[in-house]
């Protein structure tokens, strides 16, 4: 993931990253996350993570709030 994740990095500054993960997620690992969400804001993206008590799965009220702030 770091290779693909530096390969992006280098043009995207400007970008805005909303992050929206499950803290019980057992496909995409939390911890993983939590270090992308790290290497991002340190090579100076402005991103975001937001947090939800859930696996790898949603329900229409995270939706909802998703939807809304990528618009």
């Amino acid at each position: 993931m770091d290779s693909l994740l530096d390969a992006y990095l280098k043009d995207s500054k400007s970008l805005m990253v909303e992050i929206f993960h499950g803290t019980k997620d057992d496909v995409n690992s939390f911890s993983a996350m939590q270090e992308a969400h790290k290497k991002l804001r340190a090579s100076g993206l402005n991103v975001s993570m937001t947090t939800y008590p859930l696996g790898h799965t949603y329900n229409g009220a995270i939706l909802e709030e998703v939807l809304k702030r990528v618009k």
